[in-house]
């Protein structure tokens, strides 16, 4: 049997029986009909940690103005956005390392995903604006490849309800591979509302098209988005983050942030040790 064909074998067996010990094989089958899943709170985060998150993404946004004229702060649709709070609080590096989001990206990306964004939402009232049916597949031209390239992994701070303007998506939208046309992109009686617990954690394909319904009321929903993606994507982020953070975290936290990819070299050359695993990953999507 060819190497590549048996490292596949031997990663997909150690990848499912993390997820079997998660509890969250039923996840995976929703991944595969429907392009997405929700993760209950009890197989998430302690409350303890999800209360901090949404303390901490709140206070960046009342220090960073959001509240300050009311709901006029927030633009029609969209949210007061946290740039990489991975950064601005130790809570948040916690997420960064959830098994559940880790176990459920890695079968979709392979082993070797890093981080490609860091993002905290905070929505107040939104009138009676939608936002946008969309893809997360940024840059990326129609026709999209069969295996996903980003996965989203956003935990619910706070409930997500209809009436407080959650995420809707377009169920088996990720049979389509491509973005939504310019008239797709408003017709919002597709969207299916994504109505969970505080706690609760969205696993979202990127090729998997959502929006997000209108906050009609006067609560805040809080939300923590961070995305992995496969080694070739160019990250959104800076992942040149402060050496006292990597060093106080387990090595899949460095990893996550790419400091062992065999690009971005300068000019002393790449790690040369590192070109047997760039062809397993050529070779083994799950690589």
């Amino acid at each position: 049997m060819d190497f590549a064909l048996a490292g596949m074998k031997e990663d997909l067996a150690k990848q499912l029986a993390t997820i079997r010990e998660l509890g969250l094989m039923e996840n995976l089958a929703e991944l595969a009909a429907q392009g997405y899943t929700v993760v209950p709170p009890e197989k998430v985060a302690p409350s303890s940690d999800i209360a901090a998150a949404r303390d901490r993404l709140l206070e960046i946004a009342r220090d960073g103005g959001a509240f300050e004229s009311g709901e006029s702060n927030f633009r029609p649709g969209f949210s007061y956005t946290v740039w990489l709070p991975l950064v601005q609080g130790n809570i948040f590096e916690k997420f960064l390392l959830n098994p559940a989001a880790l176990a459920l990206s890695s079968y979709l990306l392979g082993s070797s995903m890093v981080l490609n964004n860091s993002l905290g939402f905070v929505k107040g009232r939104s009138g009676d604006s939608f936002y946008r049916i969309h893809t997360d597949s940024l840059m990326i031209p129609d026709p999209f490849p069969p295996y996903a390239q980003i996965v989203n992994c956003t935990f619910m701070l706070t409930d997500y309800t209809l009436e407080r303007g959650c995420i809707g998506i377009v169920p088996g939208s990720h049979r389509y591979l491509r973005h939504p046309t310019a008239d797709e992109e408003k017709a919002y009686e597709l969207l299916e509302p994504i109505e969970a617990p505080a706690g609760s954690l969205l696993i979202l394909p990127a090729y998997t098209w959502h929006g997000a319904f209108p906050n009609l009321t006067d609560d805040t929903r809080v939300t923590l988005v961070q995305a992995f993606s496969r080694i070739h994507i160019t990250p959104s982020i800076d992942r040149n983050i402060p050496q006292d953070i990597i060093e106080r975290n387990p090595d899949r936290f460095a990893k996550l942030l790419g400091r062992d990819l065999i690009t971005g070299f300068g000019t002393e050359g790449p790690q040369m040790s590192r070109y047997e695993d760039m062809y397993m990953i050529e070779r083994n999507p799950l690589s």
